[in-house]
């Protein structure tokens, strides 16, 4: 519990700051916050509250999301060949 404290103790980002953030469209994140596909908190009523981001969940998100270009399979690959 004193994790999630400490998550919430820091300013929580609007859409319109997520969306530069990100470099993505604003209506993009109110999409993805609806499918509940970004982790997100939201405030007041369930159809017109307002909606925030606490920035480490969302990093952490990105990071789940990340995956490996074709290039460093590659490199792997070639690595493992030499003997």
């Amino acid at each position: 519990m004193n994790d999630e404290l400490i998550h919430y103790n820091e300013r929580l980002l609007t859409p319109e700051e997520l969306s530069k953030w990100l470099n993505i469209k604003l209506s993009t994140i109110y999409k993805w916050t609806a499918m509940g596909y970004i982790p997100c908190v939201k405030l007041g009523g369930k159809v017109r509250g307002s909606v925030r981001f606490v920035r480490l969940e969302v990093q952490t998100w990105l990071r789940r999301r990340s995956r490996r270009g074709r290039s460093s399979y590659r490199l792997e690959a070639e690595g493992n060949d030499r003997s």
